[in-house]
């Protein structure tokens, strides 16, 4: 029963939240019609490389659009490979941050992490589980609203991992939806404690839907500033909530790109 509370809990936070914005598109990068691989970085590895692991994403601009624009969540779909454990979140804290990227030309980030972060590096979410993400469904993490403009800079994800779980070999845990071969994507990573040099590459990264809501004029920093802290008003306390232990043991409604 209380496992069962602790998934409305979180169905109703969401909701709860999303009910304050007026809900625009569902953008998916890369939008390719079928996903034939899977990857478990950041969300689903476990190895006896540390409790620690630095993932970075960044997307290309051309991808939303030329208008301004909110995001409000991150979608992640599980409906490629199934690994031999069931599909569920490695067990730890996830700290998710958005940033601008601080050029255009490429979306391949560096092998330097902190080099990759624009100034606007900002926390967007953070959440902790071992929850179930059945195959064929996906996982959504709502956060502080971010305002991203498209026509001047690629966009970077970062996730920071603490794993609880580890152990002495390989055993992936859940395969998130993964494109490769695309310039859509590019992603740097490291594992270990308080790593920053990692890899870089290649061209290719987890195929990811922004939740988000349209903004017809860029508003000027104080003025948003006073948006902003309004929301956090209303969302306070749904991240409060999000920050306790979460159990994502339902099947969303939400399929994956390209699925019937």
């Amino acid at each position: 029963m209380a496992r069962l509370e602790a998934v409305a809990r979180y169905v109703i936070a969401g909701v709860a939240f999303l009910s304050t914005q007026s809900l625009g598109a569902q953008i998916v990068v890369p939008n390719v019609p079928v996903v034939t691989t899977g990857n478990c970085l950041p969300f689903g590895c476990t190895d006896n490389f540390g409790s620690d692991a630095r993932y970075q994403q960044a997307y290309s601009n051309t991808s939303f659009g030329s208008a301004p624009l909110l995001i409000t969540g991150l979608r992640f779909f599980n409906s490629t490979l199934e690994p031999d454990e069931n599909d569920r979140i490695t067990a730890g804290t996830y700290t998710l941050w958005l940033s601008t990227r601080p050029s255009v030309s490429t979306t391949l980030p560096t092998a330097s992490l902190t080099a990759n972060r624009g100034a606007d590096f900002t926390e967007f979410a953070t959440f902790t589980s071992d929850g179930t993400v059945r195959f064929g469904s996906s996982f959504d993490v709502l956060g502080t609203p971010f305002m991203y403009d498209p026509s001047s800079s690629n966009l970077l994800l970062e996730v920071q991992a603490k794993y609880t779980e580890t152990r002495g070999s390989f055993t992936p845990r859940l395969y998130v939806d993964f494109q490769t071969n695309t310039s859509e994507l590019g992603r740097a990573f490291c594992l270990g404690s308080a790593c920053d040099v990692g890899l870089a590459g290649p061209r290719a990264g987890l195929v990811t839907a922004f939740l988000t809501t349209p903004v017809t004029t860029v508003p000027e920093p104080s003025s948003f500033a006073l948006v902003g802290a309004s929301v956090l008003v209303l969302y306070g306390g749904v991240r409060t909530r999000r920050r306790r232990r979460l159990r994502l043991d339902i099947a969303s409604s939400h399929p994956a790109p390209g699925a019937a």
